[in-house]
């Protein structure tokens, strides 16, 4: 247990909400779009039951959306995923932590803060072992260029 460290760090895989695949705005405009009545009433008999019909759950999909909640629940999904990604299993578990989102997004983007718990011995072992591929990745992400 000597070798398992745990690091605060924010979720490498994940690029931001903002104009992005997991923008659940996005979601929304594709299923508004998609969903016919027939799709509606399979999907949905809750609603058809209180008496809800296509037309104004379409009408009405924004201002009842819980767009908070969606990327909420979906920072912590793809937290959660990384482990599984980790072939190396040098990764032990990943514990969401929040969800940062900018006011603005001229500055910067969603980030989601997480626990790592990782073999550190492990880690060692695969930055030795792939030392030329690291260096290549390390100057094409940090040297400096014009527009860096």
């Amino acid at each position: 247990m000597e070798n398992i460290k745990k690091q605060e760090t924010w979720c490498p895989i994940f690029t931001g909400f903002y104009e992005s695949i997991f923008d659940c705005s996005n979601i929304a405009i594709e299923y508004e779009n998609s969903i016919d009545e027939d799709e509606y009433k399979e999907c949905h008999p809750e609603l058809v039951k209180a008496g809800v019909t296509h037309e104004f759950f379409i009408n009405n999909i924004w201002e009842h959306a819980n767009f908070s909640e969606c990327f909420s629940n979906a920072a912590e999904s793809i937290a959660n995923v990384i482990t599984e990604l980790d072939h190396s299993e040098i990764i032990k578990s990943v514990e969401f932590q929040k969800l940062v989102r900018p006011r603005y997004y001229n500055f910067s983007t969603d980030s989601i803060n997480v626990v790592i718990e990782y073999d550190e011995k492990l880690l060692a072992e695969y930055l030795n072992e792939n030392k030329a591929e690291f260096k290549k990745y390390i100057e094409s992400r940090y040297t400096s260029r014009d527009g860096f």
